[in-house]
């Protein structure tokens, strides 16, 4: 037979040394060959290759009868004298030749060939008779599997040619595979366990390399991979291989020190092919394995983001092929036990893995028909359950039938919305979000009608208020799976995502805003007024991030609900726009875009029954000129036309709304573009100014004598107010684009204007616009002399019309009215503006002084004379605005006005006047520098005044000065006007405050709070020697007028307080503790303070000291929570070191200079029975709680006071404690 004798040539002679040498070492670890010096080995391995091939041939023939051959074969063999004994330390010696000589390639070869033509042997019948098993060259030949996969891992380059071994070991790797699963098909394995658990434990290791992703099981492949997964299936037929093939895969997988992510094919793979088993296998007895490599996938999976949302994707995939009862046990597992770990990496893999759930559909609860046939066969065969599955299927609540299904992922979702982990909070609302957006999905959709749709059925206002939904693990365990699951109120969760958006981690509100604008999706009448002025104050939030996603989530709340909500485009122009003066340019950007997305989307030409998107642009544009934001409108025009985004067509849309509902807008518009753009004909607005002429006349006329033709005075007022503004933008239009009228038109209209500016036919609020359109006029027909004369010409006159303002006797009062005054004055002052004039009389100033002073009392001090006419608040307010004008060109005038200014802040009660002044003595300090000291400390004294549109005022000059640089802060008391602004009823003075002094304040003098710490604590007290602290010179008067005394007012100190240690640095932090210490506190040991007369000092430094925000940052870190990434691991471990270092530094300072001090004022207060001993024990205790351990080292050499000071430290925290017994006991009782 031709096999026969290609092993008699492989083989024969036999050596029988060698033979009897090999049985003895039961053909273990044989040392030398029988052919090591054989000239003729290369001729004997090409004939172990041919009997190989031949073998191979043999069974892949179609009429192959393997009965038939093995007889023959094996008779063949024996006749040859190559039975068992003699054979197999052949095979032994060739089988273990790898492992033996790694380096020797071609030994590598014949150990897979002997392997190969071993399992081959072996599946023929009669090789069990024959006696051809051997366990020990089996176990050889097994391990030829692991071969490809160990040159894969170790990388190692054996020669030039390695790429060619390796594909050579690849494919009789291959080989090898195929004889092992025709070895287990043929039943050679069945009850030899040893064997079995070889075979299983080399292919698991084999495995464990191969990182290749097999999704089906049941489709054929070629693969390595997909062979040694069909030999475990194979060795799969009985229930105890079953777990001993789980056992070994899994553990193996588990094992793998590599990240999940770069190996995240190979455990998709192994979770696959565990669905695979379980679909296709019974063998209940397996699923603690399959628990138990669940728990650990879960558990291992939590260092990164990624790692977790592929252990969730692979416990989900898992999870659907499972039978009922044990995918029903291992969740209810992970809501109940893995959701409510102590570990927050735990419960945030849970989120992720129920996450991912929620994309498939409900799991159905257990058959009652299948639960009862398992509780019969549980009563055949009594045996012990598996005390891990046992652990899961019997919870203190329902049975481990009932299967979880979305709604109690919902209200798992809501419960962890508030978890203490940042990290789990995001994950929780994030989650939220998602199932609000799904809203039409089944089979959640049902459920989020019904809460959060169905029962709001007008608006909800919204209250910044933590609502408890449940009130712990066990109650929400029992409401939520004993129960039907019950969702709370929706207005309940809208409470709690509303205090949540003020978290102080950044991704926390984003995650908490996105899920309330998710919510107002669902409906509109979700969005009330306090719902959108929530979603707008985030507009100012300090994380840009935040302000970004604001700016998203408002404009797509506009774009769908701006017809049925109005208030919605309101707030928009309110909250988005303003944002385009934001720090960042990004957001800037963004709003940039959104807004022309909204404009020019929904631009048409005028129809007069268009209604719709069509209207929004213009209702944006009312919008904005009624909150004064045409800046903003004309910075976004200008950065439009400078990147060419406008349409072409679009002066054409606009023109078209003229003489229209919204024809101001239109001219607001077209003024707007003018700034960016130049209009190529202006023939329009020239125009529709000449065919107004005859309205401007009407508006001519004086207000007493038209109230008569109007029947409805406030409709009077609002169409009179209406022209006069649609008429200053028509002349704003002309002014922009003098140059593209013609010479005709320019001269015309020149001549217009200068008609009527002389005749004052003008309204006041027109009359400057007027006076620059003719400047501009003769500036593009290059006549600026021209105007110069025509100024001088309209000055002169006006000169003399006012200078009979004064009294004189023996002459009449002038017969004008109120109204043509006010033109004179107003057309006076513009004229001087425009024409940079500088030459006045004396007699023209001293009668505008006196317009303003006409009435006042204790005018007495200031230079003026009686009027004819009694002046009126609003000519006096023109002729403050008309000496403003005069004083900036004339410095002579300058110093003349001031002190009249001054004088009118303190005494005058006409709060447009008082306004009106302060803008002006503003200018004049841009001006003259000599002059900064006196009016600033008149204008800060403004921030104090008791009409709040006077504080506001004040406070925006004061802002526009300090940002113009004309103002410094150093050695002046208005950064404490400022601070205390921070107290003021008004909220919007309170915010615009806070804006400056974090945004702009800090970013340019950092170190300002830190400077004035001590000074903020004794200006407010109103301390007399103040000067010791601070090196402002201010009079002990207007201290006090700064100072926030009293008892009273505590809280508004501390306010100012707290907000600059809030914006302080660690090291400004611990710097303000230390001067406190040393100087306040210090002051009252030396005398420098009198105790009982200066104890609200004292009280305030205490205070202070023992507030949360100067403790500093780097102190708080703690080690409470897990980290949840690899990063925040990293961080943390930074923070912890930082700690460290820092505490020994500020030990190191408290014992040599704050403890010293304590002890001597505690000895002081004691003696002098003060109550303030309490207040400085809290601050003692605050001190020392970072240093608890430490206490003794740091009052080393006094073991009394150590004692006494432990002591009182207790004795106070009871005091505490019980106090706070007694409010709750109050709290309860009110309730």
């Amino acid at each position: 037979m031709e096999l026969a004798s290609k092993f008699a040539k492989w083989i024969l002679p036999i050596d029988e040394r060698f033979v009897d040498a090999a049985w003895v070492k039961e053909l273990f670890e044989i040392d030398s060959g029988p052919y090591d010096d054989d000239e003729d080995f290369e001729m004997r391995v090409n004939n172990l290759i041919d009997a190989s091939e031949t073998l191979r041939r043999a069974f892949e023939s179609p009429g192959f009868r393997q009965g038939e051959f093995s007889a023959q074969f094996w008779c063949e063999m024996k006749s040859r004298g190559l039975h068992h004994r003699n054979l197999l330390p052949y095979i032994s010696y060739f089988a273990s030749s790898y492992s033996k000589n790694p380096e020797n390639l071609k030994a590598d070869i014949v150990g897979l060939i002997v392997a190969s033509v071993y399992l081959k042997l072996l599946s023929l019948p009669g090789a069990v008779v024959y006696d051809m098993f051997h366990q020990v060259i089996y176990d050889y030949c097994v391990d030829k599997l692991c071969m490809a996969s160990n040159q894969k891992q170790t990388g190692k380059k054996r020669n030039a040619g390695s790429q060619s071994w390796q594909y050579n070991v690849t494919k009789k790797v291959d080989v090898l595979l195929d004889d092992l699963t025709r070895l287990q098909q043929a039943g050679f394995l069945t009850d030899r366990n040893l064997a079995i658990n070889v075979t299983v434990k080399r292919l698991t290791e084999m495995l464990s390399g191969e990182n290749v992703l097999i999704r089906d099981f049941s489709i054929e492949e070629k693969s390595l991979a997909y062979k040694a997964y069909k030999a475990l299936f194979t060795a799969c037929d009985e229930q105890v291989n079953t777990s001993l093939v789980l056992e070994q895969l899994l553990s193996n997988t588990l094992s793998l020190s590599t990240p999940l992510s770069q190996v995240r094919h190979h455990f998709e793979t192994v979770s696959n092919f565990v669905a695979h088993l379980l679909a296709t296998k019974e063998a209940k007895d397996v699923w603690a394995v399959v628990i138990v490599f669940v728990q650990q996938l879960l558990a291992r999976s939590v260092e990164r983001a990624e790692s977790r949302q592929q252990a969730a994707h692979l416990t989900t995939t898992l999870l659907a092929k499972m039978p009922r009862q044990l995918r029903n046990c291992v969740l209810r597992w992970a809501f109940t036990q893995l959701a409510f770990s102590e570990r927050s990496t735990h419960r945030l893999i849970t989120l992720e893995l129920f996450h991912q759930i929620l994309q498939l559909p409900e799991f159905d609860d257990c058959d009652s028909n299948e639960l009862v046939k398992e509780e019969e066969n549980e009563e055949e065969e009594p045996e012990e359950n598996d005390p891990l599955l046992h652990s899961l299927v019997h919870f203190p609540f329902s049975g481990g039938s009932q299967a979880i299904r979305h709604i109690h992922i919902l209200c798992l979702v809501l419960f962890r919305v508030d978890d203490v982990a940042p990290m789990i909070r995001t994950k929780a609302l994030n989650m939220l979000s998602d199932i609000l957006l799904c809203a039409d999905k089944e089979p959640l959709a049902q459920v989020v009608q019904e809460t959060f749709v169905v029962p709001i059925t007008e608006p909800v206002e919204i209250e910044c208020r933590v609502s408890v939904l449940w009130q712990g693990r066990f109650d929400f365990l029992r409401l939520v799976l004993d129960n039907d699951a019950q969702v709370p109120s929706a207005t309940m969760i809208a409470n709690l995502l509303a205090a949540i958006s003020d978290d102080e981690r950044v991704y926390v509100r984003k995650a908490a805003l996105q899920a309330l604008v998710s919510l107002a999706k669902l409906s509109h009448h979700w969005l009330s007024p306090s719902f959108l002025e929530l979603l707008s104050s985030h507009c100012r939030d300090p994380a840009v991030m935040i302000r970004k996603q604001v700016i998203i989530c408002m404009s797509e709340l506009l774009k769908e609900h701006f017809e049925s909500i109005p208030s919605v485009v309101e707030n928009w122009v309110l909250s988005v726009l303003p944002c385009l003066q934001d720090p960042e340019s990004k957001a800037q950007e963004l709003v940039q875009e959104h807004f022309h997305d909204v404009f020019f989307e929904n631009m048409r030409a005028f129809n007069p029954g268009m209604s719709g998107q069509s209207l929004l642009p213009w209702n944006i544009l009312r919008l904005a000129a009624k909150f004064n934001l045409k800046k903003l409108l004309s910075d976004s025009f200008k950065v439009w036309a400078k990147e060419k985004r406008l349409p072409n067509n679009f002066v054409a849309i606009v023109k078209s709304y003229i003489e229209t509902s919204f024809n101001k807008e239109a001219w607001m518009l077209l003024a707007i573009l003018s700034e960016s753009q130049n209009i190529p004909d202006v023939l329009f607005a020239h125009e529709y100014f000449k065919q107004h002429s005859q309205q401007i006349k009407k508006i001519s006329v004086p207000f007493h004598e038209s109230y008569i033709e109007c029947d409805n005075l406030k409709l009077f007022f609002n169409k009179l107010q209406t022209e006069i503004s649609t008429m200053y933008l028509v002349m704003r239009v002309l002014m922009l684009d003098a140059n593209s009228l013609g010479a005709d038109e320019t001269k015309e209209l020149s001549n217009l204007l200068c008609k009527k500016v002389e005749n004052l036919s003008f309204a006041t609020d027109l009359i400057g616009t007027a006076i620059d359109l003719i400047a501009a006029i003769d500036i593009a027909n290059k006549q600026m002399n021209a105007f110069q004369i025509w100024c001088k010409a309209v000055h002169k006159k006006l000169d003399s019309k006012i200078c009979l303002y004064l009294s004189r006797e023996g002459h009449a009062p002038p017969d004008s009215t109120e109204e043509i005054k006010m033109r004179e004055i107003t057309t006076l002052g513009d004229v001087v503006r425009a024409s940079s004039m500088s030459d006045y009389s004396y007699k023209l100033s001293l009668a505008l002084i006196s317009v303003v002073l006409h009435g006042q009392k204790d005018a007495g001090t200031c230079n003026h004379k009686e009027l004819a006419f009694a002046a009126t608040p609003r000519l006096r307010a023109a002729a403050t605005v008309a000496l403003g004008k005069m004083a900036i060109l004339q410095e002579q005038v300058a110093f003349q006005v001031v002190s009249v200014f001054q004088h009118l802040l303190k005494t005058s009660s006409d709060n447009i006047l008082r306004c009106n002044v302060l803008t002006v003595l503003a200018d004049l300090i841009g001006k003259y520098a000599t002059l900064v000291e006196s009016i600033v400390a008149e204008i800060e004294m403004c921030l104090h005044d008791p009409d709040a549109d006077m504080r506001r005022h004040a406070l925006i000059v004061v802002v526009q000065l300090l940002q113009g640089d004309f103002v410094k802060l150093k050695g002046t008391t208005l950064l404490f006007y400022l601070l205390t602004t921070l107290c003021d009823p008004e909220s919007d003075l309170r915010d615009m405050t806070a804006s400056y002094l974090t945004n702009t304040l800090i970013a340019k003098e950092p170190n300002i709070f830190q400077q004035n710490i001590i000074s903020a604590i004794v200006l407010l007290n109103a301390y007399e020697n103040h000067n010791r602290f601070s090196k402002i010179k201010v009079s002990q008067e207007k201290v006090k007028k700064l100072a926030l005394v009293g008892v009273e007012n505590t809280n508004k100190r501390m306010l100012v307080y707290t907000f600059m240690l809030e914006y302080m640095s660690d090291d400004h932090r611990f710097d303000s503790l230390h001067r406190i210490c040393t100087q306040i506190l210090g002051g009252f040991v030396d005398g420098l303070f009198l105790l009982g007369t200066e104890d609200h000092i004292l009280a305030d430094a205490l205070a202070v000291l023992s507030c949360e925000q100067i403790r500093l940052r780097c102190m708080k870190v703690t080690s409470e929570g897990d980290a949840t990434d690899a990063d925040e691991a990293f961080s943390k471990l930074y923070d912890q070191t930082k700690k460290l270092f820092v505490a020994q530094e500020v030990k190191k300072k408290i014992m040599e200079n704050i403890v010293p001090i304590i002890k001597s004022l505690r000895v002081k207060l004691r003696k002098a029975r003060s109550p303030l001993g309490d207040d400085l024990m809290r601050f003692l205790r605050d001190l020392m709680r970072d240093f608890k351990s430490e206490i003794d080292e740091i009052f080393a050499g006094d073991k009394q006071l150590v004692e006494e000071i432990a002591f009182d430290l207790r004795q106070l925290e009871e005091q505490e404690k019980a106090g706070n017994g007694e409010e709750d006991d109050q709290a309860q009782d009110s309730d």
